[in-house]
């Protein structure tokens, strides 16, 4: 017997008008990163995901104060876009820890040959000024509940308390291995050489290729040369800015992001 059958799909951003031709995403993150730039970071990474025109993404990482978490959440956002067939290439300066974990994920890395990368293990800072401010005889005095509930020690003690030294070292010991268990899937090594590469920085351009925590060394003028290979001479690049404004010709409705950071205290709001 004969028959028939039909199927659709529909995927990606709503776009209006005739098609425009495919392109490489340009990205450029510099400067501060906080909880409301992080998500326009994420967004436009998002959305290069869902684009049909986004061929790949050129991620430019430029002296920022990026985190560990904020790294890790990129990273998953590069993760995807590779996965889905779209090409990352990150492009450093002089990286840090977290710059240089976040661009690991990528393809394809590249380094600027005056730059050094700061790989020098994981570690957490802590201020206490409880002996400064008795000699200047002013006492701090808190409610305290619970012996983990340790923020009031940075104006009462003159160094941490066991309970609270051992919560930030699990915390440590919990992003080192982390990222010692990332590092080992990128760059196709042992746990153990994740784990010693991670800490022994920081390296020399010449030595990040080495040990291949990037790929090749590029300054701005020759970094289209050494893209090439991996996206292609006639795919055009095109820088897109970070935001978190609706997209141009987008339908439904809008969803808003409301940011809530930093410390919860006492008072109007």
């Amino acid at each position: 017997p004969s028959g028939w059958y039909a199927s659709g799909g529909i995927t990606g951003l709503h776009q209006r008008g005739l098609p425009t031709p495919r392109f490489i995403r340009e990205i450029t993150m510099e400067g501060s990163v906080d909880a409301r730039s992080i998500i326009g970071w994420v967004r436009v990474l998002d959305r290069s995901l869902h684009d049909r025109r986004v061929a790949g993404v050129l991620l430019r990482v430029r002296r920022t104060d990026l985190t560990l978490a904020y790294a890790q959440e990129l990273r998953l956002m590069v993760a995807a876009l590779q996965e889905a067939g779209k090409r990352v290439a990150c492009v450093l300066d002089s990286p840090t820890g977290p710059e240089a974990y976040l661009c690991a994920a990528a393809e394809r890395r590249l380094m600027d040959p005056a730059g050094v990368v700061r790989w020098t293990g994981v570690s957490s800072r802590r201020v206490l000024l409880g002996g400064a401010l008795q000699n200047l005889g002013v006492r701090a005095d808190f409610l305290r509940i619970g012996q983990y509930k340790d923020a009031v020690e940075a104006l009462t003690n003159r160094q941490s308390t066991t309970p609270s030294s051992n919560q930030r070292m699990a915390l440590v010991r919990g992003a080192a291995t982390r990222m010692g268990f990332d590092v080992a899937h990128d760059l196709s090594v042992s746990r153990a050489d994740a784990a010693q590469l991670l800490s022994q920085g920081p390296y020399t351009s010449a030595e990040a290729v080495e040990h291949q925590i990037v790929n090749g060394l590029a300054d701005g003028a020759r970094v289209s040369r050494h893209i090439e290979p991996l996206f292609g001479s006639r795919l055009p690049l095109r820088s897109s800015p970070p935001g978190i404004a609706r997209d141009a010709g987008a339908g439904g409705v809008p969803i808003g992001v409301v940011v809530i950071d930093e410390n919860i205290v006492d008072g109007d709001n």
